[in-house]
């Protein structure tokens, strides 16, 4: 008959402590998940600026290596170097 009285109206000191214990250790649970997905979102955003540096950095170099290669092509070949001149000279020439 306790038993039935203390399903009926919830007074097991032991059933209590048990499921507050329970809510609790979800709850640390759930705060520690949380902690952990914090920490690695924070880990994501520093390697994607990272990223986002070393890619704008290649970007910048190899605009100098192509403005390296175009003169060395255009220095290097005749006619390049005639039609360049020739379009310079005329260019000054308007001015």
């Amino acid at each position: 008959m306790k038993a039935f009285k203390n399903l009926l109206h919830g007074e097991d000191d032991e059933l209590s402590s048990a499921y507050d214990d329970f809510h609790r250790k979800v709850k640390l649970e759930a705060d520690a998940t949380l902690r952990s997905t914090l920490a690695y979102v924070g880990k994501i955003d520093a390697t994607t600026e990272r990223l986002d540096r070393e890619t704008k950095t290649s970007v910048a170099n190899s605009g100098h290596v192509h403005e390296q290669l175009e003169r060395k092509t255009i220095s290097s070949n005749p006619y390049f170097s005639a039609s360049e001149s020739k379009s310079r000279s005329r260019g000054r020439n308007r001015t």
